[in-house]
C-alpha cells in the first residue's frame, strides 16, 4: 500500500508541474489592419514587454493586463510588471501599434514568475495587406494580361 500512495503522489506531482508549466505561458496577437495588439497569458507571468523601431503610436493609452497598467511605453517600448504576476486571461491591449506591421519588426517577451524570460513569436492576425507598391504592380500587370488577351 506504501508504494502504491508514493507513485499515486509521484503522478500527482508531475502533473501539478505541467499545469504549473503550461499557466505560466504567453502569447500575443496583432492585428495588422487595425494595430490591435491583444495578449493571452496564463498565470504566474511577471512580466510582459514589446519592442519595435518606433512602431507604437503616442498619444493612444493601452489598455490594461487584469490589474497591471504599463510600467514603459513609448515608441519603441511596451512593458508590464507585477511582482506577484498578472491576472490570467485573454487583454486587449488596444491599437497601440502602427498598422501594416510584420511579425518580424515586432518583439515580444515574457518571465513566468522565478523563470527566465522567454522570448516567443507575435502571431499575425486578420488578412495580410500587401503594400501599395506591390498592389500597383498587381494591378498593371492584371491590365497589360486584360489587353494582350482582348488583341490575342
Amino acid at each position: 500500500m506504501k508504494n502504491f500512495l508514493s507513485a499515486v503522489a509521484a503522478v500527482a506531482l508531475v502533473f501539478a508541474a505541467a499545469d504549473f508549466a503550461a499557466a505560466q505561458t504567453a502569447s500575443a496577437k496583432y492585428d495588422p489592419a487595425t494595430g490591435v495588439l491583444t495578449v493571452v497569458n496564463g498565470s504566474n507571468i511577471g512580466v510582459i514587454g514589446f519592442e519595435t523601431a518606433a512602431k507604437f503610436k503616442t498619444g493612444v493609452t493601452p489598455g490594461s493586463i487584469g490589474s497591471a497598467t504599463p510600467a514603459q511605453y513609448d515608441a519603441n517600448t511596451l512593458a508590464y510588471f507585477v511582482a506577484t504576476g498578472m491576472a490570467a486571461g485573454t487583454w486587449t491591449i488596444g491599437p497601440v501599434l502602427q498598422t501594416g506591421l510584420t511579425a518580424n519588426q515586432i518583439t515580444f517577451a515574457y518571465t513566468p514568475l522565478g523563470n527566465e524570460t522567454v522570448v516567443a513569436a507575435v502571431e499575425i492576425i486578420g488578412g495580410v495587406i500587401p503594400e501599395p507598391a506591390s498592389l500597383a504592380l498587381l494591378g498593371i500587370a492584371g491590365a497589360f494580361a486584360g489587353l494582350r488577351r482582348r488583341n490575342g
